[in-house]
């Protein structure tokens, strides 16, 4: 007798004595109807098992990828894919977590590749002249208005500027002349002023990026380094 499995619908062929009674194709089937009509209970029981064994629970997941590779990336995409917000935010977060090593990975991907990323970066100024030509205008006209503003000494600033490049010939360490406040920064608007200047490796520069440090600051004048009219 062929008869329609109730959950998967797959034709099946019913036989024995209790082939009128027989709705489901396989125990598989059988299975995940019991679960269904007791998905409450089994839910519960499942909450609490792990509320009681994180251990066991933690081992087991980590068992089941390694054993299922492929369905582990599948889900793992699909995941991506419907939260893209909190994948940026685990992304944000584990390289706050790991800079140091994200540091170390780029700076030899940047020595090994040296060519590759060479001709990439000459095809992108190429074709992004304009973009790059506004930003370096905007950055110029407000370093000059910073100055201005805060009544910087510019031979000051080119000493500076003259050091810095001095202590990267002589380590052999690139250094880059960093605004402890940035000219452009989340809270304040740093200035392009001499006591609002320091010399760093360029490392350290990379890893202080747009942030405000407050060892940097230390007893300079912080009123040389904030822009009051914003």
């Amino acid at each position: 007798m062929e008869k329609h499995c109730s959950i998967c619908g797959n034709a099946f062929e019913a036989i024995g004595s209790n082939r009128f009674k027989q709705v489901y194709c396989s125990r598989k089937c059988f299975r995940k109807a019991n679960y269904l009509k007791h998905r409450d209970k089994f839910l519960e029981k499942s909450k609490k098992f792990r509320e009681e064994h994180p251990d066991k629970v933690k081992e087991s997941v980590y068992n089941w990828r390694i054993n299922n590779p492929e369905k582990t990336y599948q889900y793992a995409i699909k995941w991506q894919k419907n939260n893209p917000e909190k994948l940026k935010e685990v992304k944000h977060r584990e390289y706050l977590n790991n800079i140091d090593r994200y540091i170390n990975y780029n700076k030899k991907y940047k020595e090994t590749h040296k060519e590759e990323i060479s001709n990439y970066l000459k095809e992108w100024r190429k074709e992004n002249s304009d973009y790059i030509n506004d930003y370096m205008s905007k950055r110029r006209a407000l370093k000059i208005n910073s100055m201005i503003m805060s009544g910087a000494d510019i031979n000051k600033i080119r000493d500076i500027y003259r050091q810095c490049k001095e202590i990267s010939n002589l380590t052999g360490i690139k250094h880059e002349v960093d605004h402890i406040i940035p000219l452009k920064g989340k809270e304040l608007n740093g200035t392009h002023h001499e006591e609002n200047l320091q010399i760093l490796p360029k490392d350290e520069n990379r890893r202080k990026g747009n942030k405000i440090m407050l060892e940097y600051i230390g007893d300079r004048d912080i009123s040389k380094m904030i822009l009051i009219n914003n």
